[in-house]
């Protein structure tokens, strides 16, 4: 969030602001009696998608970073909630963990030289893929 009121701009960080926020209404199964939270919750998911393909349509590579690893897990639990075991959910949890293969995230040696609470930080994403994939 804090990037977002430092960068009005920076589609990447809205889309992970969608993406937690989907992923959270659904994880916490957020409904009220008129379903506004579902829908809030799709709508999220809906606009994280916009986000991203707006990042994708300007030539870019999809990018490979922690965010779009992040965009891809939070992802992964809004589908996973809405329909568990499904395509999409499994999708989503195969690109986060893709992006973090491709990132060396399983090789220390690949982040050695980061700050030490980047360095755990980092482990802490790859176990979480690794509990969440079991």
């Amino acid at each position: 969030m804090a990037s977002l009121h430092r960068d009005v701009g920076d589609m990447e960080s809205y889309s992970l602001a969608n993406a937690v926020g989907a992923a959270t209404i659904a994880q916490l199964k957020l409904e009220r009696s008129n379903n506004d939270d579902i829908a809030a919750a799709a709508a999220m998911e809906s606009e994280c998608q916009r986000a991203r393909g707006f990042l994708q349509r300007e030539g870019r590579e999809p990018p490979v970073n922690l965010n779009a690893l992040r965009i891809s897990f939070f992802l992964h639990v809004y589908h996973e909630n809405k329909s568990p075991g499904g395509f999409r959910s499994l999708l989503y949890l195969r690109e986060a963990i893709t992006i973090a293969q491709i990132m060396g995230l399983h090789k220390t040696a690949a982040y050695e030289f980061l700050p030490s609470v980047e360095q755990q930080m980092r482990r802490r994403i790859l176990w979480l893929l690794f509990i969440t994939e079991r």
